[in-house]
């Protein structure tokens, strides 16, 4: 470093009352202090927010925002918009869900599948003719 690290002060954050103490001591914190790790309180929070998460009225508001919700029922229950209904009408005919790439994939492979998928989702193209278009435009591109 140039110097500056004597003009910067360190404050140390932790759920361990005697780490930060001791850099503090050695001079590489200049102050520290501790907090209470949530522990059994912190997974019942968890559960809580997941309960919340997953709840009929919670669900009902993601699926009329446009996604897709997991909970058997809600997409009945929700005012869903054209495309959401139209997304969902395919997903349920459909005999096999390909889930997107991962990112391993080189970004014009991605995009590709993302753009083949967007065909399908806002009618385009039918399904087939996304992933013909799919295969012809990947085939284009040759060895990424």
């Amino acid at each position: 470093m140039s110097g500056r690290e004597k003009d910067i002060k360190f404050i140390g954050i932790d759920g361990l009352p005697n780490e930060g103490v001791q850099k503090v001591n050695k001079g590489e914190l200049t102050a520290t202090f501790t907090y209470v790790t949530p522990g059994a309180e912190g997974l019942r929070q968890a559960i809580k927010f997941l309960k919340f998460l997953t709840s009929e009225p919670s669900q009902v508001k993601w699926a009329e925002s446009g996604q897709m919700s997991p909970v058997q029922g809600v997409s009945d229950k929700a005012k869903l918009d054209e495309q959401t209904e139209a997304m969902l009408a395919l997903m349920s005919s459909a005999s096999a869900i390909v889930p997107p790439p991962d990112n391993k994939y080189p970004v014009p492979v991605a995009e590709a599948f993302y753009q083949a998928a967007a065909f399908a989702a806002s009618g385009e193209k039918n399904a087939k003719d996304a992933l013909v278009w799919l295969d012809e435009t990947l085939a284009a591109m040759g060895k990424q």
